[in-house]
């Protein structure tokens, strides 16, 4: 399985678009300021660590920033949907399950973080290990 960190980044500025169809979902760098309510994905240090054979363990920290516009109620309400949102995301047919939920409201805005983690395997070329080869034998008189 092959997953790259912008299939992982768009599942989940996906899952979001799907959960809140009316609120405007950004993935990109904020350059002005997003009217409320607005969603904002970053993807935080990821790190890609060796693990036994060929495999590789991926791990993807997320951190969406929620601006609603209704005060706390509002922003708690949010990190309840996206608790239950977050929990799994589909990426190429496989389900990533979120882990380390968790969540905060920083100057009127709710900071919700959630981790994603995959196993990856890198293809190794097949080379032949030998070549053919031809024996011929007889007897000597």
């Amino acid at each position: 399985m092959q997953i790259s960190i912008n299939d992982v980044r768009h599942a989940v500025i996906q899952t979001l678009i799907n959960a809140f169809p009316q609120t405007p979902v950004s993935g990109d760098d904020i350059k002005q300021i997003l009217e409320p309510p607005c969603f904002y994905v970053k993807l935080l240090e990821s790190t890609h660590r060796l693990e036994p054979g060929n495999r590789y363990h991926r791990d993807y920290p997320f951190l969406i920033l929620y601006s609603g516009t209704d005060g706390n109620e509002d922003l708690y309400d949010a990190a309840e949907q996206l608790t239950s949102g977050l929990q799994v995301v589909t990426v190429e047919g496989y389900q990533l399950n979120g882990a380390n939920m968790r969540h905060q409201i920083v100057d009127g805005a709710l900071h919700f973080s959630v981790d994603y983690g995959c196993t990856v395997t890198k293809e190794t070329p097949i080379h032949p290990r030998m070549m053919q080869l031809h024996q011929t034998g007889g007897i000597k008189p």
